[in-house]
């Protein structure tokens, strides 16, 4: 039969519990998400394996309702890194987008790369090619990385995570607490 198990009769208690366990909402998986967002992110990406795309892997993390973690939460999944919604921030006091790296940030990321094992930076960005000549402004993010890739990029507006080495499946060591020290990027002062 095509090496295919065939199976006769019903389906039994244990079959059915099986199969919702396995459902994005249940209980059981829910319970078990309490933990670290990226560790969360990580144990369903070892469960899809390779059988799902960054854009496809997106919309499947999409149904599981992740839980936040420090105000950051799920935007995306692309080339081994996740890319978070960054907490709620003070608009009225919001900095100009070319100010937003103070010298308050600065050492807060320089405290980060200690703590981390990473180095930090301000390079410039590259202005996209949409936007009109002198309304782009430059150096509004911070990169944190390790002697091989840029780890974490944090932005006004959102953080992206590198999980996995470079062209690999490797996890890279990334603390429990990494979500609660990159918080205090974006609390105000």
């Amino acid at each position: 039969m095509n090496g295919l198990k065939q199976v006769n009769g019903p389906i039994s208690e244990s079959d059915k519990s099986r199969s919702r366990v396995d459902d994005p909402g249940s209980a059981e998986l829910r319970s078990r998400q309490t933990g670290s967002l990226l560790e969360a992110i990580r144990r369903i990406r070892a469960r899809a394996g390779d059988a799902l795309a960054g854009d496809e892997f997106t919309f499947f993390l999409q149904r599981w309702n992740l839980p936040a973690e420090e105000g950051f939460t799920f935007l995306c999944f692309h080339d081994g890194c996740v890319t978070l919604a960054v907490p709620a921030q003070d608009q009225t006091s919001r900095h100009p987008r070319s100010a937003w790296i103070t010298p308050a940030r600065e050492r807060i990321a320089a405290e980060l790369a200690r703590k981390h094992g990473l180095f930090v930076s301000e390079p410039p960005d590259a202005p996209p090619a949409f936007v009109p000549s002198g309304a782009w402004d430059t150096n509004h993010h911070l990169r944190l990385s390790n002697r091989k890739e840029t780890i974490i990029i944090a932005y006004p507006e959102f953080l992206k995570i590198r999980l996995y080495a470079t062209g690999t499946n490797l996890d890279l060591h990334l603390a429990p607490d990494l979500l609660k020290d990159l918080s205090a990027l974006y609390k105000e002062g």
